[in-house]
């Protein structure tokens, strides 16, 4: 059985993607050293209520995941409705896959709260119908006072307890193995089911948050998984200071203070080893670095923080130089 995840393998050259643990777009903040989500957590929402199935387990962790960093971050209990994203993604009878339900809640159609266009118990064809040109409109003025981003997670039992540390994780599952002492078992079959993975206790089980009836589920250790994606969301900052044009993929020199090193890469400005810096310019451009390297004043880097190779945040540039 099949609950609406169509597994779609992650391209490495996807424009679109950051990688966690590698060159990210997303801020490295740790939030939950517990790596303990399930206080934050939004009202229960189901996916098969009202006699039928969205198959939209894809939108309902994404927006589960998204409204549990907003609470935890600043506070605000969103309530986003499902049946806008699920439609807006391309959500079909088989269901939809990570990446366009993240572009769609990122960059092309943004999330609306749930009274604008609330779930249904009239059935498929009216959960699914054409959204309404004003609901359409409202989504993507939410792009006016939010920033959504986000970024794919190695699912490996050792990146997968690191990133939980900075927020809660959508993940890939098979729904479900053998159920020993409470705890589903590990199986080898494909994966058919998103949730969101939202606690852990190291070497003994993961812990779920599902949008059945039973929201609540533990799962093996040695679970496989079939995919992952972190969100994060920030609120916009009103008038920020003008930002030097930096160029992505290029190394910067600042002709002042040390004469120290930075490069800018996927939108952010990064501070380490030149020689781990400049390799991976060459990396990104395939070796055609000319025109790469640039020399700056102090000047520039006013108002940016910096970041090493491993997403830390180092604090303000300017510090830095």
């Amino acid at each position: 059985m099949n609950y609406g995840l169509v597994i779609k393998e992650v391209s490495e050259q996807d424009p679109r993607l950051s990688r966690f643990g590698a060159i990210t777009k997303l801020d490295r903040i740790m939030l939950q050293s517990d790596r303990d989500w399930r206080p934050f957590l939004p009202t229960l929402e189901v996916q098969n209520a009202g006699g039928y199935d969205r198959m939209a387990c894809v939108t309902y962790s994404a927006l589960n995941c998204l409204e549990t960093v907003a609470f935890r971050k600043f506070g605000v209990r969103l309530n986003l409705a499902d049946r806008f994203t699920a439609k807006m993604s391309g959500t079909t009878r088989e269901g939809n896959n990570f990446s366009d339900v993240a572009e769609s809640i990122r960059k092309l159609h943004g999330v609306v709260p749930e009274e604008s266009w609330p779930d249904t118990p009239a059935g498929w064809e009216e959960y699914y119908k054409e959204v309404a040109e004003e609901v359409v409109r409202l989504g993507k003025l939410f792009f006016d006072n939010w920033v959504i981003e986000y970024e794919a997670v190695w699912d490996t039992t050792d990146q997968l307890w690191e990133a939980l540390q900075y927020a809660p994780l959508q993940v890939g599952i098979y729904a479900y193995g053998p159920e020993v002492v409470g705890v589903f078992q590990r199986t080898e079959a494909r994966g058919n089911h998103a949730v969101s993975l939202v606690h852990a206790v190291e070497g003994q089980y993961w812990e779920i948050y599902d949008h059945y009836l039973r929201s609540s589920k533990k799962l093996a250790w040695n679970t496989r998984f079939w995919g992952c994606f972190r969100f994060d969301i920030k609120k916009k900052i009103p008038n920020p200071i003008p930002m030097y044009p930096f160029k992505n993929d290029t190394m910067y020199f600042v002709a002042e203070g040390r004469g120290e090193e930075f490069a800018f890469m996927a939108g952010k400005l990064y501070h380490d080893d030149p020689n781990k810096m400049s390799r991976q310019i060459a990396y990104r451009t395939k070796g055609a670095t000319l025109g790469h390297y640039e020399t700056i004043g102090k000047s520039a880097l006013v108002g940016i923080n910096a970041y090493s190779l491993k997403g830390e945040d180092l604090g303000p540039a300017i510090n830095l130089a």
